[in-house]
């Protein structure tokens, strides 16, 4: 599963006034370099720059990383891994705002997300009675703060808002101080993500779920259905 890259992220090349001396610079200076190359362990990034070029060095190896993330982005440790790696080398860990931030802290909420062990929660809705002790009901993902809708011909109607949602291995769970609406996962045909959340088919009906992360809901519930087949 990959995402599309937001314009501005690791990117610096709008904080130039002539973007045109900076191509003039690649072409004089020619720095090349490449994964590869930097993760040599005697990578020293000071012989790629001086003084008076680093302005534009500066830009380039945060060209290098995009190009680098555009290439090989993934929801995986490794990709991870190598990213903040990449970024320690060329010395641009502490140059990163907030939205970039907010990108490789995201990336790791999934990745614990898919590999971390699944864990009972306690819950204050009533689980499933069911006649077998052995395949009771349990509730393995919590996400606060999210609202549900459902989708007509012609309009998107919020139906619970400000709800909490429990994925458990039976039932997608949605509750509230005074609302209260489950979806049994036998019985949903279908689900992808969507533009502003996670989208299901359930009888017929198509249902929006909007989370803080998105992502982070559809791998759990990816974790749900492998865990329950």
């Amino acid at each position: 599963m990959k995402t599309k890259v937001i314009p501005h992220l690791f990117n610096r090349r709008y904080e130039l006034e002539d973007i045109h001396k900076y191509f003039d610079y690649l072409r004089v200076n020619n720095p090349h370099m490449t994964y590869k190359k930097i993760s040599n362990i005697f990578f020293d990034i000071k012989k790629y720059f001086s003084s008076k070029t680093y302005k534009y060095f500066y830009v380039y190896c945060f060209d290098i990383v995009r190009q680098w993330i555009n290439t090989n982005e993934l929801y995986t440790e490794d990709y991870i891994v190598k990213l903040e790696f990449i970024l320690k080398k060329l010395n641009l860990l502490n140059s990163l705002n907030s939205l970039e931030i907010e990108y490789i802290n995201h990336f790791k909420s999934i990745i614990f997300a898919k590999k971390r062990n699944l864990k009972e929660l306690i819950v204050d809705f009533p689980l499933l009675n069911l006649n077998d002790y052995r395949w009771k009901e349990k509730a393995y993902f919590h996400f606060e703060r999210s609202t549900i809708s459902i989708v007509n011909c012609t309009s998107c109607e919020i139906i619970i808002n400000k709800c909490n949602i429990y994925l458990t291995n039976y039932r997608i769970v949605c509750s509230s101080n005074i609302d209260y609406l489950s979806f049994y996962i036998k019985d949903i045909e279908s689900y992808k993500l969507g533009l502003s959340g996670f989208e299901i088919f359930y009888n017929n009906k198509k249902y929006i779920i909007e989370v803080n992360d998105k992502y982070e809901l559809f791998v759990s519930y990816e974790r749900i259905i492998n865990f329950i087949s």
